[in-house]
């Protein structure tokens, strides 16, 4: 391990200490586990942020092929698909 410097306002050192006091635990381990758990959510954030942007990509790719493909009933499709005279040669086996 690496040993750190920082400086703190003397609240911030206190409510440390008082939290190392009821955790059991030094006031390093407590600076240690904190500085991990923010660096931890802000790693998720970015993943979650580039999530977003990756689904945002699809929508507007799947909005610019709705687009491609104009007005178009899908269910009216599927419809006709199954309602055809051949429609029972065309279905799985169940």
């Amino acid at each position: 391990m690496a040993r750190v410097s920082v400086f703190l306002d003397e609240a911030t050192r206190r409510a440390i200490d008082a939290e190392a006091r009821t955790a059991g635990m030094s006031r390093s381990r407590v600076i240690e586990r904190a500085v991990a758990e923010y660096i931890d959510l802000r790693r998720r954030a970015r993943e979650d942020e580039e999530a977003r942007r990756r689904f945002a990509e699809a929508v507007a790719l799947a909005d610019a092929v709705a687009d491609k493909l104009g007005d178009w009933d899908p269910v009216a499709i599927i419809r006709e698909f199954r309602d055809t005279p051949r429609a029972s040669q065309r279905r799985p086996p169940r």
